[in-house]
């Protein structure tokens, strides 16, 4: 068999799953379970990895279901009872410490623009058997931080966490065959993704039945931040599709500080939700994330200098800063 395979089989089960989610939650009448469409993204994930002969269970992989049974169980909690931010954050680093320290997880270095190489595996912390480098642990746990909040902050409206989660998994299934990387068992890991994705995102797109919820948005984010280490630290490609929410992210941020207001208060200040303000649909908000990330991830491609794709990034802030702008102030004439 083919991998495609992988990628039917996880298909049919994330739209299984996504069904009877639904399915209950019209039975039920409880909007609560129509947040529980992180188990359909998880599920096939869970199932098809550690049964693959073509996925070895490295010590990462393990790390990877790991962290996604974790997710599964804290999302679903967190969609019920709604814990606070401190909970999140303090499960979002308990979960980061755990791939650290017992699954083996790491930067030694990654190389930046002008093929500048930035070293991450000084300054060594000793902790009996285990040699923990400080500063590849401080870029982990900022990279997992940013990537699995910025996922979560974006999944205020139907279909946007799956677009930019399936523009991630196709990202790194192409990237994951080229010759120069060659890495076939990520490569399948992302079809599978895909696959959970698509079935997930049938009904979830804009009116549809099921949203993420906590355990989808941190387990897209979760799974593109680690296959991005797992892959070699391919922080370029997983920056270009996050693009996006990464710099909806900083901005809200940064509009809440100058505000004088916390950062974990919760507001409809993110770009979907002032798009939304100006009149534009659901499916139109959707459709153009996924248009913008598609033509600067498939430029990237296109591109096979380095500096060409940090450029292509720049460019990519540089836009969503100004139309971010450009939104808010015509927002503020209304």
């Amino acid at each position: 068999m083919g991998w495609s395979i992988y990628f039917l089989i996880a298909v049919l089960i994330g739209a299984s799953l996504s069904f009877f989610v639904g399915f209950f939650r019209d039975r039920i009448r409880k909007d609560v379970i129509k947040r529980f469409g992180g188990i359909a993204i998880i599920i096939p994930l869970l199932f098809i990895v550690p049964i693959s002969s073509q996925i070895e269970m490295t010590l990462a992989v393990k790390g990877l279901i790991f962290g996604l049974v974790a997710i599964l169980f804290f999302g679903i909690l967190d969609d019920i009872f709604k814990l606070s931010w401190k909970y999140q954050l303090f499960f979002q680093i308990m979960l980061v410490l755990c791939l650290i320290f017992f699954f083996a997880f790491s930067v030694d270095y990654f190389v930046g623009p002008f093929e500048r190489i930035f070293r991450m595996d000084g300054l060594i912390l000793e902790l009996g058997f285990l040699k923990v480098s400080i500063f590849s642990a401080m870029f982990l746990l900022l990279w997992f931080l940013f990537i699995m909040n910025s996922i979560n902050w974006i999944d205020g409206i139907n279909g946007i966490s799956g677009a930019v989660g399936m523009l991630g998994g196709i990202a790194l299934f192409w990237i994951s065959l080229v010759q120069e990387v060659n890495q076939p068992a990520i490569a399948i890991l992302a079809l599978i993704f895909i696959g959970s994705i698509m079935g997930f995102w049938w009904n979830n797109f804009p009116f549809g039945k099921i949203e993420a919820g906590t355990s989808g948005s941190y387990a897209i984010g979760f799974f593109l931040a680690t296959t991005a280490i797992m892959a070699g630290t391919k922080v370029a490609t997983a920056l270009i599709v996050l693009i996006i929410p990464l710099v909806d992210f900083v901005w809200v941020v940064c509009e809440r500080r100058k505000k004088g207001l916390p950062i974990t208060k919760r507001d409809k200040n993110h770009l979907h939700h002032k798009l939304k303000n100006c009149g534009w649909s659901d499916t139109r908000i959707v459709f153009c994330y996924f248009v913008f990330t598609s033509v600067i991830l498939i430029s990237s491609f296109l591109l096979e200098s380095r500096n060409w794709k940090f450029g292509v990034i720049a460019l990519e802030v540089l836009i969503l800063i100004l139309f971010i702008r450009y939104i808010s102030i015509k927002l503020t004439k209304k």
